[in-house]
This record gives structure tokens, C-alpha cells and sequence, in this order.
């Protein structure tokens, strides 16, 4: 049986591996005193083939100042991109390629009011774990 990926966590530490901090949803207490800082949520997806599918990944990324947050979501918008050339392993698992639901843009966190943030849709299409 193939099943899909934990893809959040495993992308988070490839981010945070390539020079930019990221963790899963929800974000810490702490999360300003490390910004910028890119929070990665889980938004469902779809398989494409018996063994690919297709993750939605929410991706907010926080900065001190509505400009870092552009800047720092500008950044890895790019890096996600180069999985289209490179096929990395995120968490021992291949990756195939990444589709995305837009360019950054600026955007409100209702529960963070006070922090900029700047937010963009990423689909990244992973083998599936074989669970038989």
C-alpha cells in the first residue's frame, strides 16, 4: 500500500538546511525572536499516479518588516522552484517537482496582526511511502 508522505516536517528541515528557517504549523510562542521565519502548513493535495502525489503546502513567511517578509518568501519561492530541476530527496523521499498557486504576496495573519508576513500556495509532487 502506497501512502502519502509527512511532507511539512521533512520540508521545513530541507528549508532550514538551505539557509532559511522554517518549521511546521503552528508556529512557536517565540517565532519573532527568530525571524525571518517560514511557517509551512499542510493544505491536502492529490495523487497524481499510483505512487506520486501531489502535496498542497500552504507557505507563510514572517519577517521584521512587511519588506523581509517579501524578500525572505521571494527567496524560497526560488529555492522550492529549483526542485524542479533537481529532484532532491526531502526526507529520504524524491521529489519530483513543484507547481505553484501564485507569486508571494503580501498578506495579514489574523492571529499575528503585529507581524508582517507574506504568503504564496506550493504543490510539490513526492513518491509515495510504501507501507506494505
Amino acid at each position: 500500500m502506497e501512502v502519502p508522505f509527512d511532507l511539512v516536517p521533512a520540508l521545513a528541515d530541507w528549508l532550514t538546511d538551505n539557509g532559511h528557517a522554517a518549521v511546521p504549523w503552528p508556529l512557536p510562542d517565540d517565532f519573532q525572536g527568530s525571524l525571518p521565519l517560514t511557517c509551512l502548513r499542510d493544505s491536502g493535495g492529490s495523487r497524481t499516479w499510483p505512487v506520486i502525489d501531489r502535496h498542497r503546502i500552504g507557505v507563510d513567511v514572517y519577517g521584521t518588516d512587511a519588506v523581509e517578509a517579501m524578500a525572505e518568501a521571494r527567496e524560497v519561492f526560488a529555492l522550492l522552484d529549483e526542485i524542479n530541476t533537481t529532484h532532491p530527496a526531502i526526507g529520504g523521499v524524491q521529489a519530483y517537482g513543484v507547481a505553484f498557486g501564485g507569486l508571494p504576496q503580501p498578506q495579514t495573519d489574523p492571529e499575528h496582526m503585529d507581524a508582517p508576513m507574506a504568503t504564496f500556495l506550493a504543490e510539490v509532487s513526492m513518491r509515495s511511502v510504501n507501507q506494505g
